[in-house]
């Protein structure tokens, strides 16, 4: 049985605007607990560790370890992060340790935050359990296409998790007709499947939820996911989850079996439908949506060509980049990369801030926004602040295009 003190400040709003040692301690009681929970279970490691509750507005950090330029206070270490670390949902190398970061404000309740905690958990024993590490994007998601097929392998994963079993043949289905037309995308779609799909199930299998809570959790998880603004980078958040919990219930080995090329759905004792039943999951209708919002997307794609490829702008290249991002807010511009419609990106020439969309290159060379209208640092540009550090500078090329340069320190 949980303790009630947890469950009570976890229903509670935050009451202070930045976090205090006693958020650090509720957190860090609750990863020891679901540590003790799972002992190794799932992965074969403690999900226990050094762990990191950091403020994005103020940079205040309250940490588990001893962590550079912090101070002891109250049992656990208070400083504040250097511009040069994102804080994030995520794991994170930093100082003498791989932290497991949760960014402030914490969930509000007992199950999002152990939700969360743990997926976090699961990155940051990633490289210690020997578990696949990347995880990229799917810009065929952001196709006709490849949204239709993956909504239709969602909603027949919906309904097997809600016990119609024959809906897992029709999953497969699915997922084997996008693969066709895409078939140089299924290594990507499988290395988000192991990266952030088995993070989130781990969230799932260790929120406190009982085994039919946890498929109803995930089966919504599936319902909601259709209204995301974007598959590219987030589609493996709802069917991670739900290809684990089937997984459980059909061979309760698969986790032995995880490798870097590991086929998740591969792993089902089952092969895909002959004659899946698509009607009853209103595919119809579905094509009819998708042909209205491919017409949508293409009309936005013309503008975005227009903002960071043949208007001027900066093109920021990558030295030492670490980038903090919103998965769901990502779109693929065909042929030119990405388009990220916020981030926060640190590198060796300073700190990028962005609210209104910037585009990451298809290489990952650089960024790419739209030139400003002055030039003096900090520089404010449309949907943007980039802030540089001393000695660096930006010139024009000649070709619409400023770029950076490192003068004299």
């Amino acid at each position: 049985m949980r303790a009630l003190p947890l469950l009570i400040l976890l229903l509670a709003p935050p009451l202070a605007a930045q976090p205090s040692w006693q958020d650090a301690r509720l957190v860090a009681t609750a990863l020891t607990r679901l540590a003790e929970e799972d002992s190794g279970h799932l992965w074969g490691v403690s999900l226990d560790g050094p762990l990191m509750i950091a403020d994005p507005d103020s940079r205040l950090a309250w940490a588990t370890r001893p962590a550079p330029g912090f101070a002891e206070e109250a049992g656990f270490w208070k400083g504040v992060l250097p511009d040069s670390v994102p804080i994030a949902n995520t794991a994170t190398d930093w100082g003498e340790h791989r932290w497991t970061m949760m960014a402030w404000p914490l969930p509000e309740t007992e199950t999002g935050l152990r939700r969360l905690l743990s997926h976090e958990a699961f990155h940051r024993i990633q490289p210690q359990a020997g578990l696949p590490q990347e995880g990229g994007s799917n810009p065929h998601l952001g196709s006709r296409d490849g949204r239709y097929w993956l909504i239709l392998e969602m909603r027949a994963l919906a309904a097997a998790l809600r016990g119609d079993a024959s809906r897992v043949g029709d999953a497969l289905a699915a997922r084997n007709a996008r693969l066709a037309i895409f078939p140089d995308a299924a290594s990507a779609e499988n290395a988000l499947l192991l990266h952030e799909g088995l993070a989130q199930y781990t969230g799932l299998r260790l929120s406190g939820l009982d085994l039919e809570a946890a498929r109803e959790a995930a089966a919504r998880d599936l319902e909601e996911a259709e209204d995301a603004a974007s598959f590219v980078r987030t589609f493996a958040y709802a069917t991670g989850p739900a290809w684990g919990l089937i997984l459980d219930e059909m061979r309760a080995d698969w986790r032995d079996h995880i490798a870097p090329d590991t086929d998740l759905p591969g792993l089902l004792p089952i092969r895909p439908a002959a004659d899946p039943d698509f009607d009853s999951l209103g595919a119809t209708h579905l094509a009819a949506t998708e042909d209205a919002l491919e017409a949508e997307r293409q009309r936005r794609h013309e503008m975005q060509l227009e903002r960071y490829v043949t208007h001027p702008h900066l093109f920021l290249g990558f030295r030492q980049m670490q980038v903090s991002f919103d998965p769901g807010q990502v779109e693929t511009l065909p042929d030119h990369g990405q388009v990220y419609q916020g981030l926060r990106l640190s590198d060796a020439w300073g700190v990028l801030e962005v609210d209104g969309g910037a585009l990451i290159r298809q290489d990952w060379s650089g960024v790419v926004v739209p030139a400003p209208g002055a030039f003096a640092s900090p520089i404010l540009g449309d949907g943007y602040t980039l802030t540089l550090n001393a000695g660096w500078t930006l010139r024009e090329d000649g070709s619409k295009r400023w770029v950076l340069e490192q003068g004299d320190r």
